[in-house]
């Protein structure tokens, strides 16, 4: 289900016009996702309660089992929110 909803996340952001660090073809729950001020963008995350992580000035989304399709939309509609701090 991760790698599943991950593909999503890493089309949605690309849809965005986000630079989706993480190659396409990597099978990990792992989603790295360039900014231009990823403390920033992870502070805003975060007070919109979407837990995500800063790795290599990168925003680092770790997808987990218990992840859903709708835990992706909505990260996604606060990315397209955010989407000035975006790279």
């Amino acid at each position: 289900m991760a790698t599943t909803i991950g593909i999503s996340l890493f089309d949605g952001a690309e849809e965005l016009g986000a630079h989706v660090a993480t190659p396409r073809g990597a099978r990990s729950p792992l989603v790295c996702i360039r900014s231009t001020d990823v403390t920033a963008l992870v502070a805003a995350l975060a007070a919109e309660k979407i837990v995500c992580s800063e790795r290599d000035g990168n925003l680092r989304v770790s997808l987990h089992l218990y992840n859903v399709e709708e835990d992706v939309d909505r990260l996604l509609d606060a990315l397209r929110e955010k989407r000035s701090l975006l790279a």
